[in-house]
């Protein structure tokens, strides 16, 4: 029985839904690249996806004894060194994954950019002001670009890209939001800390601006039609509304908006996958 909660515990660290988020995202790019997507090739990013993941939660476990104490190290299920060693064996993981593939020096160039990034993220980029929502925002662009990366029609996953990284630019600043009063209590001098709600507030409104005004694009610059916009406006273009007014509110409830985010970019993710 100890054994499974300890299984548990570090699928937990790793964050499967997020996992299969950054697998449908390397997808969307694959097939909008009209090339096919091996296991391996989509392993990469996913490791790499896992290795930010369980590096986060080991340096971040001081905030997130307040911010997220249902965690596997705040709650006590899994210790600070089992979370360095999870993070480290999947980038390794992710290193046994590209040699397996084909992919040329781009490819490894985009995987290791992406793999340094997280490596950077928690404790230096999440305090340098904007620098760490866009951090995460360029890494959701770069999973998409990895899919498309040396396909006949990998331009047609640009516009994608950059919608899919509008989208969790904003997701990132919301949780910042929602992290402030634990970030603030352990001393981590994030974006919202030092400039303020209000800020980080119009930056994520912003991008869902951006977002939304990105979202019907691929039907004509990428050549998606008609049968992307009926499953992409419904949907991902709905939510992204309703996120823009509930970040207008008096009190906005950031659980509920970064929710709301996260089904957007699946809702997403899944329409560019369908119409491609």
């Amino acid at each position: 029985m100890r054994t499974l909660m300890s299984l548990a515990a570090l699928l937990a660290l790793y964050r499967p839904l997020n996992l299969a988020a950054v697998a449908l995202a390397a997808t969307v790019g694959a097939r909008l690249g009209s090339q096919p997507l091996s296991l391996f090739e989509m392993l990469v990013p996913v490791l790499v996806a896992a290795f930010g993941y369980a590096r986060n939660d080991a340096v971040d476990l001081a905030a997130d004894r307040l911010n997220r104490p249902d965690r596997p190290l705040p709650s006590g299920r899994l210790s600070p060194r089992v979370a360095h060693a999870a993070a480290w064996l999947a980038l390794l993981a992710a290193g046994a994954s590209f040699a397996a593939t084909s992919r040329d020096s781009g490819s490894a160039g985009i995987a290791l950019g992406a793999a340094l990034t997280l490596h950077a993220y928690s404790p230096w980029l999440k305090e340098r002001g904007p620098a760490g929502p866009f951090a995460i925002a360029l890494l959701t662009f770069l999973t998409v670009i990895w899919g498309a990366w040396g396909s006949p029609r990998a331009e047609r996953a640009f516009l994608p890209a950059l919608l899919a990284a509008s989208a969790q630019g904003a997701r990132e600043c919301v949780k910042h939001l929602e992290d402030a009063p634990g970030d603030r209590a352990a001393g981590r001098k994030t974006w919202v800390v030092t400039a303020g709600a209000e800020r980080v507030r119009a930056a994520a409104r912003l991008l869902l601006l951006a977002a939304l005004l990105l979202l019907p694009l691929p039907a004509t610059g990428g050549g998606l039609g008609a049968r992307y916009l009926a499953a992409a406006l419904p949907t991902a273009g709905v939510l992204f509304l309703v996120a823009f007014a509930a970040l207008g509110g008096k009190a906005p409830r950031y659980g509920r908006i970064s929710a709301t985010l996260k089904l957007s970019l699946f809702a997403g993710l899944a329409a560019l996958a369908f119409a491609a």
